[in-house]
Parts: C-alpha cells; structure tokens; sequence
C-alpha cells in the first residue's frame, strides 16, 4: 500500500522548490534600466532606472553607484533578488521622473531632478562617492549623453575676490585665471588714513595646479553658510566671491565656522591669506 503520507510530503517539498525556482525569493519587484553613466577611470557607474513592485505599488525612479563590473538584476533569480536604489529614490507617486547623473571627477557625482519630487532616500555618500543632489526645473532626461570626457570644475578660467573691510582700512584682493591657464594676482588697500597702495604679480602654474582641487574640495557651488556681518564689533567684514563654470557664489568667511574649522573650506582660505599677505607683504616694501 502507497505511504500517502510519504508522497504528500514529496508533492509539498517539490512545489516549493518549483516556487524557489521560479520567483528567488519571492521578491515581486523589477527594475528597468534608463541610464547608464560611467565615472572618470572607469571604476564605477551610476544607474539611473526605474522600479516597480507589483500592480498596487506604482513605479519609482532610482539610482545606484556600483563597480562598473557589478550585475544589475532587472527581474529575480533564483535566492537572488533585486535591489532598490543605495543614493536616490523617489517616491512612486510620482512615476518615472525625469533624472541627470553627471561625475564631476571618480568620487563626485551631480544628481539634477526637479524640486517638487518626494525623496525616501538622497544619500551624501556611498561608498566612497560623495554625491550632490541639485534641484532643478528643468533637470535632464533619463540617458541624456553625456560627455565621455568629463570636465571637472575650475579646469577651465575662475576668478577669486577676496575683500576685507573694517574701520581701519580696505582691501579688494583677487586672483584671475584665463582660459590658458596663466592667472595674475591683484591686491589694493588703503588705511583709513592712509593712500591706495596696489600689488600685482603673475600666478605660476604650480600655484594655479594648487588653487584648482583646493576650490574643488571645498565645494563652494553646494551647501553655502552666508556668515555674520561683525563691523559694529570692529572686527573686519571679509567676504569671498568666486566665479567659474557659469556660476558664482558669494560668503563670509570671517568668523564663519565653514572656513573656522579644520576641512576643506578651512584650507582654502589658508591658502588665499597666504597669498594674500604675500602680496600685501610686497606693496609694503
């Protein structure tokens, strides 16, 4: 007589199997590729694509920095499933939203997407890639080429003005950089009761080299703290205004704590003073 039993416990354990087989691990979502762009070197890319989970969810733009040689799992495979975005997703009432990915070198990258979209998830970094987002009205569209050569920032022609006023005197000192790369240093002040004294002397390339990744650290294009106005205290106002690319900014940098503590922004300004009084040093003698 059959061992009913047995063979009921067969059918079960083979259904299952059939039922691993067919959907990994049960996982209902998939994921459709808009946009692939790879980093500077080749090392990494970022995937823009668009995701949905079933017929009650609706679709969500994401994005993914991964190797460039990683495998991106479009539907499940066996005990394998797909995977969400790890720097951007938005949410899937919005449906497929229109988003540009562009390196600004192998460990930077811009994300451009329209203010009004609903985020769960922006991360500032992943590893090892510090990411910008940017919210524009007329971001890019999904798979948009782009360049294969991409351009950093500050590689091209920028100006620097760095401006100190107070009741003991002002000065207006600025660096400039052509599209050559040749770059000349200016510095005027006049004591507040004193002549306009003026300095001028050429940038060497290895100082122009130094200024153009100190400017790109210190991401002065991204999150901008304006600073205090301090001259009813006596202390000087010193304001920094930089130009390139198309784009300007303006902060203060006095008494700032951006340019106050130890990173990026801090080193900077260090390197501007130092130039600074150099030239300052020079108009003296």
């Amino acid at each position: 007589m059959p061992d009913v039993g047995f063979e009921r416990s067969a059918v079960l354990v083979l259904a299952g199997v059939v039922h691993l087989a067919g959907c990994g691990t049960g996982d209902p979502c998939g994921n459709e590729a808009l946009a692939r762009v790879e980093a500077p070197g080749g090392a990494r890319v970022a995937l823009v694509f668009e995701r949905g989970c079933g017929a009650t969810t609706g679709f969500s733009t994401q994005v993914s920095v991964l190797p460039a040689r990683s495998t991106f799992r479009v539907a499940p495979a066996f005990l394998r499933p797909t995977e969400s975005g790890n720097v951007l997703i938005i949410d899937d009432a919005h449906g497929r939203v229109r988003v540009g990915a562009r390196w600004v070198d192998e460990t930077h990258l811009e994300l451009t997407y329209a203010p009004s979209v609903v985020t769960s998830l922006a991360s500032a970094t992943v590893d090892g890639v510090s990411v910008r987002h940017i919210r524009s009205e007329q971001p890019p569209a999904p798979g948009e080429p782009v360049s294969a050569r991409v351009i950093a920032p500050f590689s091209k022609a920028f100006t620097i003005a760095l401006v100190s006023d107070s009741i003991w005197g002002h000065c207006d000192f600025s660096m400039t950089v052509d599209e050559r790369g040749e770059g000349e240093v200016r510095n005027a002040c006049r004591d507040y009761d004193g002549p306009l004294t003026r300095a001028t002397r050429r940038l060497s390339p290895e100082d122009v080299e130094e200024l153009r990744p100190l400017l790109r650290a210190a991401d002065l294009f991204g999150a901008v703290s304006e600073g205090t106005d301090h001259r009813g205290l006596d202390l000087p106002l010193i304001t920094l205004t930089v130009a390139a690319d198309g784009r300007t900014t303006e902060m203060v940098c006095f008494m700032n704590p951006d340019f106050q503590r130890e990173g990026p922004r801090k080193a900077l300004l260090d390197r501007l003073m130092r130039s600074f009084r150099e030239t300052r040093d020079a108009r003296a003698q």
